[in-house]
């Protein structure tokens, strides 16, 4: 019993894991509607997406390029910061 209750309890800590992972070509907007605490990220990097008319046209690898970041190492400083 235990041992099927740690496999259920540790898929679940995985999907919810998988659930916040953030790929590069999500749409501004998006990212903001599913996660507001990402504006700040965005804002401390630069980025002050939540006010630019493109967010809701511009994907993040798009955004990045923009404003002269690296897209991989964004989503990775993201993604972490979502966690």
């Amino acid at each position: 019993m235990w041992k099927l209750y740690f496999i259920l309890h540790s898929k679940i800590h995985l999907i919810e894991g998988m659930r916040r992972m953030i790929d590069k070509d999500i749409l501004i907007i998006d990212l903001l509607q599913k996660y507001p605490e990402a504006m700040e990220f965005l804002q401390q990097h630069g980025m002050g997406c939540s006010q630019c008319l493109g967010a809701s046209r511009e994907t993040l690898e798009e955004a990045a390029k923009v404003h002269g970041l690296d897209v991989e190492t964004l989503l990775n400083d993201l993604n972490s910061f979502l966690k």
